[in-house]
């Protein structure tokens, strides 16, 4: 349950797949954040989606870096 959360500082290197998936998340901030997933298929990443969100209200996300194939 991500009620009045903050996520800071997570770095996420050649993820496989869609990445960070919110739903019904509520009140959630999300700082400072790296996925890299520009290797590709080299490394495993395949539709790396940095994020989808949904069902969800008041979400923030803030200097987050986002590289995709």
């Amino acid at each position: 349950d991500l009620t009045s959360s903050t996520i800071t500082g997570l770095n996420i290197l050649n993820p496989p797949h869609q990445v960070v998936s919110i739903n019904g998340a509520s009140d959630l901030t999300i700082d400072s954040m790296t996925i890299d997933g520009s290797d590709g298929d080299d490394n495993g990443g395949k539709n790396t989606d940095c994020f989808d969100i949904g069902s969800s209200d008041t979400v923030t996300i803030s200097n987050a870096v986002c590289k995709n194939q």
